[in-house]
């Protein structure tokens, strides 16, 4: 058969930009390019306008930012593989030219100098991954603020160029061209806000056009210009500058505070844009590579059932986990993910955010859904907004197939939950360490009542079950030297014949690697095995202190407590009766991350699954350390 031209530029692209992986088509990245381009095409006008006032010729500049644009943004297409066009940094450029020429009486080549030092040292710092590290220890909170600052900007140097901001004040809104401005904003407001694909694109076009017919904008005088300004005026400049200006302490400060400018205004603007194109992790780094390793394993091995919710990660789990299920058969692998009760306030708020979550999969049905973590308050949530009523109406269009619930609180309000309602299947923490609570053993003989297939999540509680004592790694070694400390785990929770899928959080290949070996050759448990695991059970019991998983469900703590990071060094001390190492390790912690700054707000315990009374252990954690 023979390949059409079309049908080759098509594969060629796939091939290049791999379109299909990241849930995009041809025709999807050219409207985005357009837009992109038409979004970004005011800094041909305002950045030479800006630099302008320093003495730097316009036309040389225009040039210059174009030029620049165009290879930046090549490279990180061809080269880098993302989306993201790039272009000179407004925050920059308004410092280069407000603040070092203009008030700190420096010349433009001067300037231009210190922007060309600190280029050097930007690029040093990013292939030495030192940019990475200052990056990373940069809070995620801080980053967005970093992204908000930067779109105020953008948005006040659009505001005063339409003359809506004038002298810091309101301008003349009786002016016509303020007027369709703010036209044009809530055109784009309300396009954006029904999600219309080419909102922005749309917006610009139809406010262009309306502009030109009423005479507010002036038709364009051609198509194309080969009247192209010279770059002489400001090629090479900087080098103009004397030696002494170039090693003075003058341009160690510009230098400095340009960097710390440019770092900040590229936190801003990278967050933001790669947030929006779902290329960030749950750390906010721009690193997908080994979750998708560990998922295609997964899947490759026979793992069927891939489980996400709208909270994992930040928000950022469907997206990703969307984007790799792209290069599988829908239809070889079910889909689950949940809808978080706490984040509605009615009927609609559930709808809009289960649509939402189909758009972010990239799926038109969901194989598994859950109410996700439901206890008491979150159940009279379900009931008061006929959430159900919402979950059936999508059974019956095909949206959902399945629909259940995970679970955490007592097992009178499980029963309850269960009886209610006919579900499909449910969800509970089970391990070996939890059987007697939230609802526990007697839950799991309640779905085996009633014949609804359990899901058990926790299995390893945390990971907690992985990682054990000398003493109680011994025993289990002893019996089966072969046989990993999460096998042990894992296997008790999948002999219970009622449990048909087992979630385990893995965060490692490794993992994946070891949990598929415990599932290849399953053996269920014998007797000899149930007695061990109870003699263990015992001892750790004997030792633990509180029952927290390190889920992180109640953080972030308004005063940065880490709270999972303070129960899990206080449980281990007296686990693996090592008190001297963890009470140096709750010591030497960060000092706003300890104990002792809880104050009492009780924030975290209506998060908590497992209804720790977080308040009172952090006060027992501060007398520990005290002790």
């Amino acid at each position: 058969m023979e390949m059409t031209s079309s049908s080759k530029k098509e594969n060629l692209l796939q091939k290049v930009f791999k379109l299909e992986e990241h849930n995009t088509d041809t025709k999807t990245e050219v409207m985005a390019g357009i837009t992109t381009f038409m979004t970004m095409a005011y800094i041909l006008v305002v950045n030479p306008s800006i630099l302008s006032q320093t003495g730097m010729d316009q036309g040389a500049v225009f040039v210059a930012t174009a030029l620049s644009a165009a290879i930046a943004t090549f490279f990180m297409g061809i080269m880098a593989n993302y989306p993201i066009a790039l272009a000179p940094g407004m925050g920059l450029n308004v410092f280069f030219a407000n603040t070092i020429v203009l008030q700190m009486g420096y010349s433009w080549q001067f300037a231009l100098m210190a922007v060309f030092i600190e280029g050097i040292i930007f690029i040093l710092l990013t292939v030495t991954n030192l940019r990475e590290r200052i990056i990373e220890c940069i809070p995620m909170n801080l980053k967005y603020a970093v992204t908000a600052g930067v779109g105020l900007f953008i948005a006040y140097i659009g505001l005063k160029n339409a003359s809506i901001i004038v002298d810091g004040g309101l301008g003349n809104m009786h002016d016509p061209l303020v007027i369709l401005t703010l036209f044009g904003l809530a055109v784009t407001g309300v396009l954006v806000a029904k999600n219309k694909k080419g909102a922005l694109l749309i917006s610009i076009v139809l406010i262009s056009i309306i502009g030109m017919a009423l005479k507010l904008v002036d038709l364009p005088g051609g198509i194309m210009s080969f009247d192209i300004p010279s770059l002489k005026p400001v090629f090479l400049q900087a080098f103009s500058v004397d030696k002494s200006e170039i090693f003075s302490l003058n341009m160690v400060i510009v230098v400095f505070t340009l960097l710390f400018v440019d770092l900040f205004d590229t936190v801003g603007c990278l967050v933001g844009v790669a947030e929006k194109g779902n290329l960030l992790d749950e750390n906010g780094n721009i690193d997908e590579v080994e979750s998708e390793k560990m998922l295609d394993k997964a899947i490759n091995a026979g793992v069927t059932y891939i489980d996400t919710a709208f909270p994992y990660h930040n928000g950022y789990s469907e997206p990703f986990v969307g984007k790799v299920l792209k290069k599988y058969n829908r239809k070889d692998h079910f889909l689950a993910t949940k809808l978080p009760i706490w984040e509605i306030s009615s009927k609609e708020d559930a709808k809009k955010i289960f649509l939402d979550q189909l758009e972010r999969l990239g799926v038109d049905y969901v194989d598994f859904y859950l109410l996700h973590a439901l206890d008491k308050e979150k159940w009279n949530k379900v009931i008061k907004y006929n959430i159900l009523d919402l979950c059936q109406e999508f059974k019956e269009k095909g949206k959902i197939r399945y629909l259940g619930f995970s679970f955490h609180d007592e097992y009178p309000v499980f029963k309850e939950i269960l009886e209610y309602h006919d579900w499909d299947f449910c969800q509970l923490q089970l391990n070996y360490m939890d059987m007697d609570i939230q609802a526990g053993m007697q839950g799991y003989l309640l779905t085996e009542k009633y014949n609804i297939p359990l899901i058990v999540m926790e299995p390893i509680k945390g990971g907690a079950l992985a990682l054990l004592p000398d003493d109680i790694t011994d025993k289990f070694k002893k019996y089966n030297f072969q046989a990993s400390i999460s096998s042990w785990a894992l296997r008790y929770v999948a002999s219970l014949s009622n449990v048909k899928v087992v979630l385990s959080g893995m965060s490692t290949y490794d993992q994946v690697i070891d949990n598929l070996s415990t599932f290849e050759n399953f053996e269920y448990l014998n007797e000899d095995e149930i007695a061990l695991i109870q003699e263990v059970k015992d001892t750790l019991k004997s030792r633990t202190q509180n029952g927290c998983t390190g889920c992180s469900y109640c953080m972030p703590c308004p005063f940065g407590v880490d709270i999972p990071i303070n129960f899990k060094y206080w449980n281990n001390a007296y686990i693996y009766e090592e008190h001297e190492v963890f009470k140096e390790k709750l010591e030497n912690m960060e000092s706003k991350k300890k104990a002792e700054n809880c104050k009492q707000c009780g924030a975290c315990e209506k998060m908590c699954p497992q209804q720790l009374s977080i308040r009172k252990d952090l006060r027992q954690v501060c007398n520990y350390i005290d002790d």
